[in-house]
């Protein structure tokens, strides 16, 4: 069951789409990432791999994320292996709005197995935990 979270930042969107698009920034503004590294040589592109270290849904643990779309500035996106029930994808677009960025995230957290039958649980965990991570991402970007 699909999200889709947004949120405005004033930023340009060059700034924003930077600073997203490498997910080595992730632990300063997701909350359940403890860790990110580019494991792929080359630059930031699709199919460059990320692997993070997650604490999440009462778990901890790694996983690899690939870019699957990477337009800039407007456009990027990942998939993720699967981490506990679910194995994400998300679609990140970034527009020029009201002299901000309004960056607006469409994901699937895609739960497994048995888990299929919690999807709309999940999804309305996963909207929340996202506008948290939103939240922070523009505190980190408009005071930092």
């Amino acid at each position: 069951m699909p999200i889709t979270v947004s949120v405005a930042i004033d930023r340009p969107i060059e700034r924003v789409f930077e600073f997203m698009a490498d997910f080595a920034n992730n632990p300063k503004w997701q909350y359940t990432c403890l860790a990110s590294s580019k494991v792929s040589e080359g630059p930031i592109g699709v199919r460059t791999a990320f692997v993070e270290q997650l604490r999440a849904m009462g778990m901890r643990g790694n996983v690899t994320l690939e870019v699957t779309e990477h337009e800039a500035p407007s456009k990027f996106g990942f998939k993720a292996t699967p981490f506990g029930p679910i194995a994400p994808t998300a679609s990140f677009t970034m527009e020029t709005a009201d002299g901000a960025t309004r960056v607006t995230l469409v994901a699937n957290p895609n739960p497994r197995g048995p888990f299929k039958l919690l999807s709309p649980f999940i999804s309305w965990w996963a909207a929340g935990l996202w506008n948290k991570h939103f939240r922070q991402l523009k505190k980190v970007l408009e005071e930092g």
